[in-house]
């Protein structure tokens, strides 16, 4: 069988790829606006909506994260911005992994 009779398998793209659960981004309008900067416009331009920050089970783009929290530090000059962040944050971000940490046995 040379290469040409070999079968292309086509795998369905999976719906979540390069999306995240918004809790990474709990605390950032807070942050944003302790630190005096609007973060509405950062938010549309990277197509999140306040709607998604406040459901913690709501999936954003992993690329418009990663973008928006770069932006939002440079315009905020602030480049512990993600630490920053992380204060309003716990091991619920993790969703059902962070129910499984909590109970698991560790002696």
């Amino acid at each position: 069988m040379n290469q040409d009779d070999s079968i292309a398998v086509e795998y369905p793209r999976n719906i979540h790829e390069d999306m995240v659960h918004s809790s990474g981004l709990r605390g950032y309008l807070e942050v944003m606006q302790h630190l005096g900067i609007d973060p509405m416009p950062l938010l549309a331009k990277h197509g999140i909506q306040l709607a998604q920050l406040q459901d913690d089970n709501a999936w954003i783009s992993h690329t418009a994260l990663i973008q928006l929290l770069e932006e939002s530090a440079q315009q905020a000059n602030c480049a512990d911005l993600g630490l920053r962040i992380s204060q309003y944050q716990d091991i619920g971000i993790l969703g059902v992994l962070g129910l499984i940490l909590q109970c698991i046995d560790t002696s």
